[in-house]
């Protein structure tokens, strides 16, 4: 996108980023393999585990499991109250993986809980928006896309709660794995499931 030309219907231009500070950002697995291909990051440099609440009870399909009583949410790292990729230029925010963002962002300021688009309730963009056709219909097919990638980590969470957490505490027999060790495995498990089902469309 040109900067320096302001598009009709879309008040980006005013944005100071309050997004990036006030909320954490949600990931399903294909965002994190999006943002580990473009960037070639350790996952582990910009994922992180959070826990499980009230505050994020619309999440609750994507909750998984550690080992103990808690449940945990895939979210980017944050870095001085902000998103770690939020990025300073003059006295302007902006986010640095603009291209390849987690769909909570490409979504953002818009929900589509009834197949039809509105404002998220949350909204706390400094200028109004207004949805025209076009908009509406981009937004929608981001919603579609969200919906797809999240059943695959439905998918994935059912591999992970039925077959593999339970292998590890079978191993862990004689010793304790701490619960950012199995994290990790975690974060394996899932690279391994979007290699698998990439390969298995790819061949399709």
């Amino acid at each position: 996108m040109n900067r320096g030309i302001k598009i009709k219907n879309i008040p980006c231009h005013e944005c100071i980023t309050s997004c990036c500070s006030e909320f954490t950002v949600f990931l399903s697995p294909c965002d994190m393999f999006r943002i580990h291909k473009a960037l070639k990051l350790e996952m582990k440099d910009f994922i992180t585990a959070t826990r499980f609440t009230k505050e994020n009870l619309s999440y609750s399909p994507y909750a998984f499991s550690l080992g103990g009583k808690e449940r945990y949410l895939l979210s980017l790292k944050r870095k001085r109250n902000h998103c770690i990729f939020l990025m300073r230029i003059g006295k302007q925010g902006r986010c640095g993986i603009h291209g390849f963002r987690p769909n909570v962002c490409r979504s953002y300021p818009f929900s589509s809980e009834t197949g039809s688009l509105k404002r998220a309730s949350q909204m706390i963009c400094p200028t109004a928006w207004t949805i025209s056709k076009i908009m509406a219909a981009k937004s929608l097919s981001v919603f579609s896309h969200m919906k797809n990638e999240f059943f695959s980590f439905q998918a994935f969470l059912d591999t992970w709660h039925a077959v593999e957490l339970p292998k590890i505490k079978k191993n862990q027999i004689g010793k304790i794995e701490s619960a950012n060790q199995v994290f990790m495995k975690f974060l394996d498990f899932l690279f391994r499931m979007i290699i698998a089902e990439r390969m298995k469309k790819t061949a399709w």
